[in-house]
């Protein structure tokens, strides 16, 4: 009986200890590289809207350590920072490129701050009431479909190779903001 009871207890230890490696792995053994797609910078720090430009690349790109971004579409945004574009591509980000180069029209901004704000703002009352009725104006309309909710931003992207110092000039233009970046090619 004894013998019975150990050869049972045995098993199942074994069985156990098979079991274990057939589990599927949980936590920070799920992803073996620790990258998780939301530790993704696209992720991390806002994701990618749908008015990001999309950048066309022709032929694919090699660094110095071989590295490739193949030829393909791609989306390109901006950080939030405005350090960093982000070559994104189903949800993938294929590069990180630094920004060297920054311009913020500041006109732009100032006049949609200007039509955000209401023409009697300091008056408290009077701000209530008008913005109650414009919501509910703006709402009526979007009900009836007159006018369309989303207004189309501006945004482009293009791409330049310079021969002389062989390197890629990345362009971004959303709304006010135009950003470069550069990629060193081999």
């Amino acid at each position: 009986m004894e013998f019975l009871l150990a050869c049972m207890m045995s098993t199942n230890l074994i069985a156990e200890y098979n079991l274990e490696g057939f589990t599927p792995p949980r936590g920070e053994n799920a992803y073996p590289s620790g990258l998780q797609p939301k530790d993704q910078g696209h992720y991390k720090y806002g994701p990618a809207s749908i008015d990001d430009p999309v950048l066309i690349i022709v032929d694919p790109i090699y660094d110095k350590r071989m590295n490739i971004i193949p030829a393909g579409y791609y989306q390109l945004s901006l950080d939030a920072g405005r350090e960093f574009l982000y070559l994104v591509q189903s949800g993938n980000t294929i590069a990180i490129i630094p920004v060297f180069k920054i311009e913020i029209d500041r006109q732009k901004d100032e006049a949609k701050r200007k039509d955000q704000m209401p023409s009697g703002y300091f008056k408290q009352k009077k701000y209530i009431w008008k913005k109650n009725r414009a919501t509910k104006k703006r709402q009526r309309l979007i009900k009836q479909k007159k006018i369309d909710p989303d207004e189309h931003v501006y945004s482009e992207a293009t791409i330049e190779y310079s021969a002389k110092d062989r390197y890629y000039l990345i362009k971004f233009e959303k709304d006010s903001v135009r950003a470069w970046g550069a990629i060193k090619a081999r």
